[in-house]
């Protein structure tokens, strides 16, 4: 199993004095750290959201080209089919479908990987099921992975049922870790409130947590806003966060494993905790948790 370096850049918190200049920054540094480290990649999220992006209402700037929130779901999947038809394709191709119409278009200059992998963010089932049509794989965060089919192995599950559905071979199952190491329990409890403000601070303002307004294909953002909203720091367990130990982090990454997912991308940087500590926990993963697990990282280290 491989492990990459995940961040979201949530920097939207009360009494925040770090800047959004120097949070991208660190940001920058400890991607470079993770290459250093033998991570297997970095993925650095471009979130449209109030309190997670840099546009804070990108509702209201659609409003102005008359964009409906109630097609979201089928302009995407239009769209990632579409692009991924013009990668693939030698010459110029045409296109009168739904959402997209154009003729003797081409991408240039054509990509040098074929296929380019693609994943598909999934907190739905018809998500997952877009990603086994057009041959994509899949990466989840476990925590909504719990709460809409009940863990990563149900997710696996409905993956390759739905590639055996769409006679697709199933490509890599990935998904997200908040992770804090703690030694103690004075330790933990810092971890603990540190995310618990994370998605106080940060995801609830983001998500549509009314029923009356939320769209059809963003309805289960409702149900996780609920949750979310009374969650208690002792709450907090293996589906949502890595935390504790070295050994305690491995046996969950271990069940991860299991469950057939090969790659799981790590979120240290959450709720403010210091650059510095993010660099000396991102360091003692690679070095204490990751040669438990077969990898790139593992020949990198040799």
């Amino acid at each position: 199993m491989e492990f990459g370096y995940f961040t979201l850049s949530d920097n939207h918190y009360e009494n925040n004095t770090r800047t959004a200049n120097q949070f991208v920054a660190d940001i920058t540094e400890e991607a470079l750290h993770a290459d250093k480290l033998g991570m297997h990649s970095a993925w650095i999220g471009e979130h449209h959201f109030n309190s997670l992006g840099v546009l804070s209402c990108p509702d209201m700037v659609l409003a102005y080209i008359h964009v409906s929130f109630e097609d979201n779901q089928s302009i995407f999947d239009e769209g990632l089919e579409l692009v991924r038809k013009l990668w693939a394709a030698d010459g110029r191709i045409s296109h009168h479908g739904k959402h997209y119409s154009f003729d003797d278009v081409r991408i240039t200059p054509k990509p040098v990987q074929r296929p380019i992998p693609a994943y598909v963010g999934s907190f739905s089932k018809p998500s997952i099921e877009l990603a086994a049509r057009l041959n994509c794989g899949v990466i989840v965060a476990p925590f909504a992975a719990a709460m809409t089919f009940g863990g990563l192995k149900q997710v696996a599950d409905v993956y390759h049922d739905s590639c055996a559905k769409y006679g697709t071979k199933p490509h890599r199952l990935m998904c997200s870790y908040f992770t804090h190491f703690a030694d103690n329990g004075a330790q933990e409890d810092a971890q603990r409130a540190r995310q618990i403000r994370y998605y106080r601070e940060c995801v609830i303002p983001a998500l549509p947590g009314d029923p009356k307004t939320a769209p059809p294909s963003y309805r289960y953002f409702v149900d996780m806003v609920a949750r979310l909203q009374t969650v208690k720091p002792e709450d907090l367990t293996e589906n949502s966060v890595l935390l504790g130990s070295p050994q305690r982090i491995m046996d969950t990454l271990k069940k991860v494993e299991a469950a057939g997912f090969s790659e799981v991308i790590l979120y240290f940087n959450v709720g403010l905790k210091p650059h510095q500590q993010v660099r000396d926990e991102m360091t003692r993963f690679m070095e204490e948790v990751a040669p438990a697990f077969d990898g790139a990282h593992k020949q990198k280290a040799a």
